[in-house]
């Protein structure tokens, strides 16, 4: 579109399942807390395929 408007920009915050989505977490996963905990716990873990990968290469030096 060539004519926006940026006061018809918004966003939204995402829902905590989004958010879990988003990180890769298993849909049955549980975080415990309220709403803003469970989304503040999820920020502030690493991605499982990421830790895996990790794992996996630290596994591997000893090997």
């Amino acid at each position: 579109p060539k004519n926006i408007d940026i006061n018809d920009c918004t966003y939204r915050m995402l829902f905590p399942h989004e958010v879990q989505a988003a990180m890769a977490f298993e849909s049955d996963y549980i975080v415990c807390g309220t709403g803003k905990d469970k989304v503040k716990q999820l920020g502030n873990a690493v991605t499982p395929p990421a830790m895996e990968w990790l794992l996996e290469r630290g596994m591997a030096t000893f090997n």
